[in-house]
């Protein structure tokens, strides 16, 4: 499932600013076939959220690059809101496809990919190219487009083919018709 974050600190207003959305971050939730039916079944009742909050993400993150946290709360501001976006019509074994996918990101430590923040609205238009190695593999990641890469590795991708990861921005993964908003968690 996919977090997005409507981040509260200065970096989070110049991202938003950038991409002219609500939306500052975006993240996998990392989740169990069990806590995605939790979710779908019962997403505003507070056990659910903090299960969700406790479950941890995989996310590109400022400063540290691609990483794995066990606690939404992991270097965040308090107080956060955080989207939980379900993909309702992806078939339940890519679910985990797509995090194992996400955590070789991790794995592999790749950096954060700074100008990322000001490309994403606009590599479409400005074909700014990716930060690739010779066999097209990314060698560095910003949050949305790390996700988008995710998804598409198991074919759902939540935008038009048309436009590259890199061009990804996190507002553009909640006005997908592929994802629907479940609930609201605070950390």
């Amino acid at each position: 499932m996919i977090l997005l974050y409507k981040g509260k600190s200065f970096v989070s207003w110049r991202i938003k600013m950038c991409t002219l959305g609500p939306y500052s971050h975006a993240a996998w939730l990392k989740t169990t076939q069990t806590l995605r039916d939790m979710i779908r079944i019962a997403p505003d009742s507070e056990e659910v959220k903090q299960l969700i909050i406790e479950a941890g993400c995989i996310e590109s993150w400022e400063g540290c690059g691609a990483r794995e946290t066990y606690s939404l709360k992991s270097g965040h501001t308090p107080g956060t809101p955080i989207d939980v976006y379900d993909l309702p019509d992806m078939e339940e074994f890519k679910f985990s496809l797509v995090e194992s996918h996400l955590r070789q990101y991790a794995e592999k430590k790749l950096p954060y990919w700074y100008k990322g923040i000001l490309y994403a609205r606009f590599n479409t238009y400005l074909n700014h190219a990716a930060p690739v190695d010779e066999n097209g593999h990314l060698t560095a990641s910003f949050c949305s487009m790390m996700i988008e890469d995710g998804v598409r590795s198991v074919d759902y991708p939540t935008t038009d083919l048309h436009r590259p990861v890199h061009g990804i921005w996190p507002t553009l993964l909640a006005d997908s018709i592929r994802t629907k908003l479940m609930c609201t968690v605070t950390i």
